[in-house]
């Protein structure tokens, strides 16, 4: 096997090199990759070469300022290819338990065509899988979101299973490990997360939905379909204030279709994470909406939106159920625009959402323009981590300052 490791990069850039580790067991050829955070893999190519001759890849790059890692496994006869987003070995409860799921997210391609795709954790069944697109949490071709119930991780080290049979009935398999801290750890407040501080992001913040890199030391969703979301800090988090920026990069085109009905960006406060509701059956869960039994997925989100049929876009709160408790559609939020959001959550059943945001580089509204108080309800939420959501758009989030509040 002949690996090219060379980079490509900008004009202004000279010619790097990335480290390739390549192993080859039972059929399958492992390639990771270590360019640096300023490279990504944009793609691997595989040619058949006489018998006796081996394989050639070839590995392109180029320079993004990211801190991304992406592993691809495939089956040297040409069946599918895994690919595993952000981190090949992912850990969770290091850094606070931002919800109650561990989700390990990627893309299945088969030039056959895939025929069933399941996991299995550790010894238990085997579950099937959603391959995308759809409409919600897997936007693109062959994407796939797992959804582990952290309560289901071992202490330690997990053995997690992803299974492709495809239409010739090949089966390709990849085995990951999926680490759970021993204990748990919670993440007390205060909290600045500065995303240049890390090579890894995932070692600040869990990818829930899509994929996400930080370029310029701003984190940036690289998909920009339905409710991309990064979850960080800790469900035990009670009453807090957040700040963060937030660039409005571009707006997709499909925004306005349904289940979307208009871009928006911004956070959701006392985030637990995905239920049942919805669609009971659905993998991975699309549920947002209070049950009754699991965690309610959130307390409140504050949104820049633009709704469909309705004018003009405005900052908007959304309580737990959905319900718009809030609107400010004095400031305007323009595409290539960076606003100032912050918001503070307090109390329990009832509760208080006070939200305000301006335009970076202008002074701090003394007031806040949104202040509402529940009613009280025991499906509020009493705590929970942040959310960042990219709604149909391309964003950019910077560094998140979190404060305890009494």
């Amino acid at each position: 096997m002949v690996v090219h490791d060379r980079v490509l990069t900008t004009t202004s850039d000279p010619v790097r090199s990335a480290t390739v580790t390549v192993s080859v067991s039972d059929g399958f050829v492992d390639l990771t990759f270590d360019g640096g955070s300023r490279t990504k893999v944009v793609s691997v190519v595989i040619t058949p070469v006489a018998a006796g001759g081996g394989t050639t890849t070839t590995t392109t790059q180029a320079t993004t300022t990211t801190t991304q890692a992406t592993t691809t496994t495939t089956q040297a006869s040409g069946d599918a290819t895994i690919t595993i987003w952000h981190d090949e070995t992912p850990d969770f409860g290091f850094l606070g338990t931002p919800q109650r799921w561990a989700n390990v997210q990627g893309q299945i391609s088969d030039s056959d065509g895939v025929d069933t795709v399941e996991y299995r954790l550790n010894d238990q069944v085997w579950v099937a899988m959603q391959l995308g697109s759809d409409v919600r949490r897997l936007t693109g071709n062959g994407h796939f979101n797992i959804d582990l119930l952290l309560d289901d991780l071992v202490s330690g080290a997990n053995t997690l299973t992803i299974r492709v049979t495809d239409n010739d009935a090949s089966v390709t398999t990849r085995t990951l490990t999926v680490r759970k801290a021993s204990p748990v750890d919670t993440w007390a407040l205060p909290v600045t997360v500065d995303w240049s501080s890390k090579s890894n992001l995932t070692e600040l913040a869990q990818p829930v939905d899509g994929q996400w890199r930080v370029i310029g030391g701003r984190l940036n969703n690289i998909d920009d379909g339905y409710d991309r979301i990064m979850a960080l800090g800790d469900v035990a988090w009670t009453n807090y204030e957040v700040e963060v920026a937030i660039t409005l990069n571009s707006i997709h085109a499909n925004a306005n279709d349904a289940p979307s009905y208009g871009p928006g960006v911004g956070f959701a406060l006392r985030w637990n994470g995905h239920n049942t509701t919805v669609d009971a059956d659905a993998q991975p869960l699309i549920g947002f909406r209070p049950d009754g039994a699991s965690p309610t997925p959130f307390g409140a989100i504050f949104f820049w939106r633009d709704r469909v049929g309705v004018a003009p876009a405005a900052f908007e709160l959304y309580d737990q159920n959905n319900v718009i408790r809030g609107i400010e559609a004095t400031n305007v939020m323009s595409v290539g625009e960076t606003f100032v959001f912050k918001a503070q959550v307090t109390g329990s059943s009832p509760t208080t959402y006070r939200l305000k945001a301006w335009k970076s580089g202008t002074p701090e509204p003394a007031a806040w323009t949104i202040d509402y108080t529940t009613i009280g309800s025991p499906v509020e939420p009493a705590s929970g981590s942040l959310a960042l959501i990219a709604h149909e758009v391309d964003a950019n989030f910077g560094d998140v300052t979190v404060r305890s509040l009494p």
